[in-house]
């Protein structure tokens, strides 16, 4: 296995969200590692959940500069990604996700992987929030994510043109998972960085002109 950066912590840009608990981010000078969040666990690709969790991380930190805290017991895993906490705007991505009934607390001192500095709060959270349940009605909602109870009754919104789109989406609206605009063919970094809602792109993609999975892009 490769060996992790040397620095204590590390700020890169997410280039893309895998699924809940783990991320490929990019350095200014092209290096990518793919990381797996620290202390927390999201359902798995075909399980109930997968897409939810996927999607909520993304809100959090789809093409946003974050740092990489270290904090595991390894530097790696056995998949040979790096273990990091994983903070955005003063904000740890992971801790929302459990307080959002979206993550719970794992992969830790109770199952053998040692213990981590945020373990306790990770914990204390996960129990507070164990009524929400990832297949049901989150207890929190994250900042701009509806709750699923809210996305069920509630009309997806088509905009008439990129103008009242804008209005409330200034970066325009972009399918989970892209990481730029395609100008010409390359892929460039976002101006604005879009809200990431795959029924509400679908909803508007006639505003999608150039097909590049952002409607009304900035």
């Amino acid at each position: 296995m490769s060996p992790g950066p040397a620095s204590v912590q590390e700020t890169w840009q997410v280039a893309n969200v895998v699924d809940g608990d783990t991320v490929d981010v990019v350095s200014s000078n092209g290096r990518t590692e793919r990381i797996r969040v620290i202390g927390i666990d999201t359902p798995e690709r075909d399980e109930c959940g997968f897409a939810t969790a996927t999607a909520a991380l993304a809100r959090i930190v789809q093409g946003k500069v974050v740092t990489l805290v270290p904090g595991a017991r390894d530097n790696r895993d056995k998949y040979d990604r790096l273990l990091r906490y994983l903070d955005v705007e003063g904000r740890d991505a992971g801790m929302e996700l459990i307080q959002a009934g979206f993550a719970i607390a794992r992969y830790d001192s109770r199952d053998g992987y040692g213990r981590h500095p945020r373990e306790d709060a990770y914990v204390a959270a996960a129990a507070a929030a164990a009524s929400s349940n990832i297949c049901g009605r989150p207890s929190a909602s994250l900042p701009g994510a509806p709750s699923p109870a809210a996305t069920a009754t509630t009309p997806i919104q088509v905009f008439r043109n990129c103008a009242d789109l804008n209005a409330v989406y200034p970066g325009g609206v972009a399918r989970v998972g892209v990481t730029g605009n395609t100008v010409s063919g390359s892929l460039r970094p976002f101006g604005i960085t879009p809200h990431f809602d795959n029924a509400l792109y679908e909803a508007n993609r006639a505003r999608d002109g150039d097909a590049d999975g952002i409607a009304c892009e900035k």
